[in-house]
């Protein structure tokens, strides 16, 4: 696979950001406006979820959920 066809890869719809979390694409809206998770605009109705914020946004959200904080205690 060429680079260039790799690096198109690296970005999600928000339609497959909502199927890999099981969420709706409302709600991947919301998270996107709250600050909550990082898009990139191409053009004025062309929104993409780089892959590497989407792992990001799941890191953090299995950390917040962890009983006494995600410190081993």
């Amino acid at each position: 696979m060429s680079e260039q066809r790799t690096a198109l890869r690296e970005f999600l719809t928000l339609g497959e950001a909502a199927e890999i979390l099981r969420l709706s694409r409302a709600t991947i809206w919301r998270r996107i406006r709250d600050g909550d998770l990082e898009a990139c605009y191409f053009g004025q109705r062309s929104c993409r979820i780089p892959k590497a914020a989407l792992d990001d946004y799941i890191a953090g959200s299995m950390r917040a959920s962890r009983p006494g904080g995600g410190n081993g205690d």
